[in-house]
């Protein structure tokens, strides 16, 4: 049995962590990301969508985004597949992704007696993980060609300007990822502990303070994976399953590496220094 007053003194015990100055960090970790590239249509080929894709990679990167690889091979043709590859990706890696940016993009040539004109334009639809309404960015470049660039020509102003583009777009991206995803999630596994525990133990997960939102979690390499958005620090968080572990009579260790938190559980008699008490 769930003990209920334990998970309510719980979350009161630590409410004045979430509640401190300059402590609830709801972007202390960047929303995850994965890019994948939207087709076919546009005008322009898969060579050239990827360029874009790579280009927007590595300026998110510099921005300090976290980017996950792509989470299905090569294109999503539909707003159906494109909302399904965040779960894709979950299932293969619990929440890597806070939200999936799928690229498109748009070729136009223009040709008169005299001039030349060419015209592209990058738009990067922005899918939260946990739902919620798309938004569309885009950013359009465009140059008049001289007459006498041709084919080669024409292929290598393309390339520089989808890379522009998509670099252009990257800052707006990032800004719209922060209010999208206000706070990103982390990976909870907890590892050997039996169903019944984990149930008990996700009654506690959702009464800690600054609590958001969690998943049903998966299970992945023996462990159950929790896809947790909390507005806790590091510091608080592992507080809080510490006294969760001490409220439930479990011997267990919690660990933090990066967003991913592992909580092992351990066997009678090799309790963790310091935690035997069940004291607040």
């Amino acid at each position: 049995m769930v003990r209920g007053k334990g998970y309510m003194a719980l979350g009161a015990a630590a409410l004045w962590g979430a509640m401190a100055p300059g402590v609830a960090h709801a972007a202390e970790l960047a929303p995850a990301m994965v890019l994948i590239v939207q087709g076919p249509g546009g005008g322009t080929g898969a060579g050239l969508k990827d360029r874009a894709r790579r280009a927007l990679d590595a300026r998110l990167r510099a921005l300090g985004a976290p980017v996950q690889s792509p989470a299905v091979p090569g294109t999503a043709q539909d707003k159906g597949q494109i909302r399904r590859t965040a779960l894709k990706r979950a299932a293969i890696d619990p929440g890597a992704a806070d939200m999936v940016v799928a690229l498109a993009a748009e070729r136009r040539l223009r040709e008169g007696a005299y001039t030349r004109s060419l015209r592209l334009t990058v738009r990067a639809d922005l899918y939260p993980s946990a739902g919620g309404a798309r938004r569309s960015l885009r950013a359009v470049k465009e140059r008049r060609l001289p007459a006498t660039c041709r084919a080669a020509c024409t292929a290598r102003i393309e390339r520089r300007m989808v890379e522009a583009a998509a670099k252009s777009l990257a800052p707006r991206i990032f800004r719209h990822a922060r209010i999208l995803v206000p706070v990103p999630a982390r990976r909870i596994a907890l590892h050997g502990f039996k169903p019944q525990d984990i149930k008990e133990m996700r009654v506690y997960l959702g009464a800690f303070p600054g609590f958001v939102r969690m998943d049903r979690g998966r299970v992945r390499g023996g462990a159950r994976v929790i896809r947790y958005a909390s507005r806790l620090d590091r510091q608080r968080l592992k507080a809080a399953l510490y006294k969760m572990l001490r409220h439930l009579d479990m011997a267990g260790v919690v660990r933090f590496k990066g967003r991913d938190v592992t909580v092992t559980h351990q066997a009678p008699g090799r309790r963790r220094e310091g935690s035997a008490t069940r004291q607040w």
